[in-house]
């Protein structure tokens, strides 16, 4: 097999990438890839509100059928591309000898790899960014270079984000009288299911740890859900678990994704995310408009990797990764959110 084809890279990327990804990784683990430029998303239609599956308020064509009502969507279509630019595989590559052991052919695959990786975590980036944001709001906007705007809302109900302002901000309460707990247990109650995670911000959780009655009723000790801990510690440096309330895990987050070179992060400050690790949140993902995909059989894919060559007087060769992603929440008000 051709060591570039898009079967094989495709392989090299989803082994080698690897970004902050706690909303990704614990609240959407199901994937659906669709053979059409638009995914379906399908309420479940039923006496009961509670069954709906997901309802995002888009502009989109309405099918009914028996039972269902299916609204079509157009995913924003990522493609982060770079060059392979003949310059730095004549030069020692950071990590090779400084007798330069690489053959000029060899430095070329590794600066081939190295951008398909580089482009694998962008839009990995942009996976994470879209997940937190349905987790946290609610809903999300998508908006870039010749893309018109699109959001995408999947009906949070108003009481599930909840904001403390004024004298009831935590910053104005006493740290020896107060207890935040009370904050906490009132916005879960507007879930629709039970919670056993709460998610606080960096900065959210240095406050939330400052209170008398926090400290405590923090319960350090490790081994009380110990697959949990470790998968989550496995995710990487981004996540610190802190401890346990009764039997709600106390966590960090600090990922971020770049936005023209400056860190962004997924989560805002002072905010803390209930919710429950058995949520079946769907990552939806559009076909890949490219010949290419359509000769290899690729077209239904979450990812599909490209090494090309344009030819003339100078040739040069291009990687890109196509990818048209949705990160959808069924069942949007078994999140609380409270910002403090």
């Amino acid at each position: 097999m051709n060591e570039f084809s898009p079967r094989a890279l495709y392989g090299v990327v989803t082994k080698r990438s690897k970004v902050s990804s706690l909303y990704l990784s614990l609240f959407f683990p199901n994937t659906y890839t669709f053979d059409k430029e638009s995914v379906n998303l399908d309420v479940i239609e039923d006496a009961v509100d509670s069954a709906m599956f997901v309802s995002p308020e888009v502009d989109g064509k309405v099918i009914k059928t028996r039972g269902y009502e299916t609204r079509e969507l157009k995913p924003a279509s990522l493609k982060p591309k770079h060059d392979v630019n003949p310059k730095k595989v004549m030069k020692r590559l950071p990590g090779e000898a400084f007798n330069g052991e690489l053959s000029i052919e060899e430095r070329r695959k590794a600066v081939i790899v190295q951008n398909l990786i580089d482009e694998e975590k962008a839009i990995e980036q942009t996976e994470e960014w879209m997940a937190s944001q349905a987790c946290i709001f609610g809903e999300y906007t998508c908006e870039g270079v010749q893309f018109e705007k699109m959001n995408v809302s999947f009906g949070r109900s108003p009481e599930n984000n909840v904001v403390l302002a004024g004298a009831a901000k935590w910053s104005a309460q006493d740290k020896e009288t107060y207890n935040p707990n009370d904050d906490i247990t009132d916005a879960a109650a507007a879930c629709e299911s039970g919670i056993n995670i709460a998610i606080f911000d960096q900065k959210g959780f240095n406050l939330y740890n400052s209170f008398k009655a926090v400290k405590d009723s923090l319960e350090t000790r490790r081994g009380s859900n110990s697959q949990l801990e470790t998968a989550l510690k496995d995710l990487g440096k981004d996540i610190s678990i802190k401890g346990y309330i009764g039997d709600v895990m106390i966590v960090v987050y600090t990922g971020y994704r770049r936005v023209n070179g400056v860190k962004e992060r997924y989560q805002p400050e002072n905010t803390v995310v209930l919710g429950h690790t058995d949520y079946q949140g769907a990552r939806l993902y559009g076909a890949i408009l490219d010949d290419d995909a359509i000769e290899q059989g690729m077209a239904e894919t979450a990812r599909f990797p490209k090494v090309y060559k344009k030819t003339g007087d100078v040739a040069r060769t291009y990687t890109m990764i196509k990818s048209a992603p949705l990160m959808a929440t069924p069942a949007p008000d078994e999140f609380a959110v409270l910002q403090f």
